[in-house]
């Protein structure tokens, strides 16, 4: 087993870079700066396993017992240590994402050496960290990059009927604030819009509302926005996985067992059209996070992640996200992901007890 990494060569050496935060530290205090070092240190074993790589993105599991901050990830190396710029996509309960990339050429059965260094602060609640890297990570580990409502399109032509929205989100095909048949009811305040004040990452979201109203007979209906993208390529026989983000800030029960934010990705023949319309537990996948299920202070003012996978059937070739609601009240969708599950297996990455630094 090759191994990829270094130790101290004498006592000056190790006691160095303390020498040097410490200095730091007086520098900063006395022109007036706050400055927290890093407190502590988890290692990080990247193994490549029986395949070769080139630029390989790493994506690490991490679990802290408390929240922290201050991230710095290093790369142990024969000549001491250099940084290396990283990814981080917090979840709940202090647990993330690391992501970063070995750059350049790296053999089989190799083994390379990391600290993620951090201290005790405010756990984030967005992803941070180098802008390249996140962007590396959206376009290798998603197929629908429009599902994070960033991009817009001239909304012209849009507006009207069902949708009287003044910002269009690209890549996606019609929103409705209501469905049709609710047209020439009064007062209608069901909403599907884009929304720059609550958002996971970036700087929009998709915000859906949905109302109890009265048809036109007397009897009450749940009346909700919704909306479909444009089709994406699928392939055939393939398993994905949809992962998306939800806040729900209201919900106002409405008597109805099915109370939940749904997404689908449905499947599509080679002419776009629906593959076996009847059948809904063959034709989509569907991801949809039920408040029926959960206690409400597992979702209410929280990002939740909702993720599920499905193997496409043999006719697939295209495919259609739709997001709706059977909720009555508020909830933000935003990061909507489509993920295909290959085969070839990824790098592995242990991960140590953090230690004082």
């Amino acid at each position: 087993m090759r191994k990829n990494m270094s130790h101290p060569k004498n006592f000056y050496r190790h006691l160095y870079p303390q020498f040097i935060s410490s200095l730091l530290s007086v520098f900063f205090l006395v022109q007036g700066y706050s400055v927290r070092a890093a407190e502590y240190a988890m290692p990080l074993t990247v193994d490549t396993g029986f395949i070769d790589r080139e630029d390989e993105l790493v994506q690490a599991e991490t679990s802290f017992d408390k929240p922290v901050a201050n991230f710095t990830l290093v790369r142990k190396t024969e000549n001491g240590e250099e940084v290396v710029p990283f990814w981080f996509i917090p979840a709940e309960q202090h647990q993330g994402k690391l992501c970063f990339v070995i750059p350049g050429k790296t053999l089989s059965m190799t083994q390379i050496e990391y600290e993620l260094r951090f201290a005790d602060g405010e756990w984030a609640q967005t992803p941070f960290g180098d802008a390249s890297v996140g962007e590396r990570v959206r376009k290798e580990t998603n197929i629908f990059p429009q599902g994070d409502f960033e991009e817009e399109t001239d909304a012209t032509g849009k507006k009207g009927g069902c949708w009287q929205g003044d910002r269009f989100p690209k890549g996606w095909e019609r929103l409705w604030d209501y469905a049709y048949c609710y047209r020439n009811l009064p007062d209608l305040a069901s909403l599907c819009r884009l929304d720059s004040d609550v958002f996971y990452s970036g700087k929009n979201s998709l915000k859906l509302v949905g109302v109890l109203g009265k048809n036109e007979k007397g009897e009450q209906e749940k009346i909700t926005g919704f909306c479909e993208a444009e089709d994406i390529v699928l392939k055939p026989e393939t398993c994905y996985k949809l992962t998306y983000y939800l806040k729900i800030i209201e919900r106002v029960d409405n008597g109805e067992r099915a109370q939940a934010v749904s997404i689908s990705l449905n499947f599509h023949d080679k002419d776009k059209n629906k593959l076996h319309p009847k059948n809904y537990g063959l034709n989509r996948l569907q991801c949809a996070y039920s408040t029926g299920s959960h206690k409400q202070e597992d979702y209410l003012n929280k990002w939740v992640k909702v993720e599920y996978t499905k193997t496409t059937p043999p006719e697939t070739a295209y495919g259609k996200v739709t997001i709706g609601m059977g909720l009555t009240g508020t909830a933000y969708v935003d990061d909507v992901v489509v993920r295909e599950l290959r085969s070839a297996q990824p790098v592995t990455v242990e991960t140590g007890k953090p230690v004082r630094f």
